[in-house]
C-alpha cells in the first residue's frame, strides 16, 4: 500500500496483547502470506494509515510505528464502526484484532488534470500554487527585463558593491569609496640635492586644501649619502605671511631611511605654502636627501 508517500509489502499484523484503547503492540503476520511490519519495510516513526478489525468491527486510524517494541500510537481516529454504528471514537480492541496498512481517501495525492496554458511568471512572491495544472516539457520563461545582464550590465539607482582594500590591483569593482581613499593621500617631496646648507629651504606652494597629519604619519625619507649625528629639518606652514611650525623630521644618523616623526600637523588652504628647513648647522656628511610628506586632500 502507499502510505504517506511510500509503499509496504502486504503488511498485516496480530497484536501481542489486548489494546484496549490504548497503543497496539504488534506481533507477527496475521495470516500465512502477509508480513509484519516490520518484514514490509516499516521504519521506526513511520506515519500510517491502519485498519483495525476487531470481528465485525473497524476503526480506521492514522498511527505512528515505533520500532522499539513493533508498536502502533493511534492518534486520530478518522472512522470507526462498532456494532454497526459509524463514528470516530477509538475502538476498546481486543487480542483478537489484527492490523493492516491501508491507503485512505485523504491520503491520496491531488494529479494533474491537463497542461496549462498560461505563459510562467518570472517575478513575484514565491507560493507553491493550487492549480492542478502540470508545466509543458518545453515551457520557457520570459526574460527578467528587471535584472541587469550579466555581460554589460546597465545599473539604475545607486547600485553598490564590496570596497576594496587600500592598495588593490585587479579587475574588481572599484567603489567611491576606494576611490576616495587612493586619491585623498597627496604625497609632498622636498628634495636636498648635495648637502643642505646651514637654514636652507624648500618651498611648495599649495593648490588645494590639504591636511598634514598629527605626527607627520606616513611622510618617508631617502638619504644617499648619511647623516653623521641626527639631523632636523623642521616643516613650515607660511599662511598670509605668518610661518607655523607644523613638525619634524629628524634624519637617523648611519641610515638611508631612518627618521624621527614628530608635530601636531594642521591644515592648508589653496594659496598656503609648505615649507622644509635644513638645519641652521650643517651636518657634515649628510648629502643628497628627500623627504616626502604624506599629506591628505580635504
Amino acid at each position: 500500500m502507499a502510505v504517506a508517500g511510500k509503499f509496504y509489502n502486504r503488511a498485516w499484523a496480530a497484536v501481542a496483547a489486548a489494546p484496549g484503547l490504548g497503543n497496539a503492540a504488534l506481533g507477527g503476520a496475521a495470516f500465512p502470506n502477509f508480513l509484519s511490519f516490520s518484514d514490509a519495510g516499516v521504519l521506526d516513526q513511520d506515519p500510517l494509515t491502519v485498519l483495525f478489525q476487531d470481528g465485525n468491527n473497524v476503526e480506521l486510524s492514522e498511527c505512528t510505528y515505533t520500532a522499539a517494541g513493533a508498536s502502533l500510537a493511534r492518534n486520530t481516529v478518522r472512522f470507526s464502526i462498532s456494532g454497526g454504528v459509524k463514528g470516530t471514537a477509538k475502538l476498546n480492541l481486543s487480542a483478537a484484532v489484527t492490523c493492516s496498512i491501508v491507503e485512505g481517501a485523504e491520503d491520496q495525492v491531488s494529479i494533474a488534470t491537463g497542461s496549462s496554458a498560461a505563459i510562467p511568471a518570472m517575478d513575484g512572491t514565491g507560493a507553491p500554487g493550487s492549480s492542478a495544472l502540470y508545466s509543458r516539457a518545453d515551457h520557457v520563461h520570459p526574460s527578467d527585463t528587471s535584472r541587469a545582464a550579466l555581460a554589460s550590465p546597465a545599473f539604475t539607482g545607486t547600485p553598490t558593491a564590496p570596497t576594496a582594500a587600500a592598495g588593490t590591483n585587479n579587475t574588481q569593482v572599484a567603489t567611491t569609496a576606494f576611490v576616495k581613499t587612493a586619491i585623498t593621500n597627496l604625497p609632498i617631496a622636498f628634495v636636498f640635492a648635495g648637502k643642505p646648507t646651514s637654514s636652507a629651504l624648500v618651498n611648495v606652494p599649495i593648490t588645494i586644501s590639504t591636511t598634514i597629519p598629527a605626527s607627520l604619519t606616513g611622510s618617508i625619507t631617502f638619504v644617499t649619502t648619511t647623516a653623521t649625528a641626527s639631523t632636523i629639518f623642521t616643516l613650515n606652514k607660511i599662511s598670509g605671511g605668518t610661518t607655523t611650525a607644523l613638525g619634524t623630521v629628524t634624519i637617523t644618523p648611519l641610515s638611508a631611511t631612518g627618521r624621527t616623526l614628530a608635530g601636531a600637523g594642521g591644515a592648508l588652504l589653496p594659496g598656503d605654502c609648505l615649507q622644509m628647513v635644513a638645519p641652521s648647522t650643517a651636518d657634515s656628511t649628510l648629502a643628497d636627501l628627500g623627504i616626502t610628506i604624506l599629506a591628505q586632500r580635504t
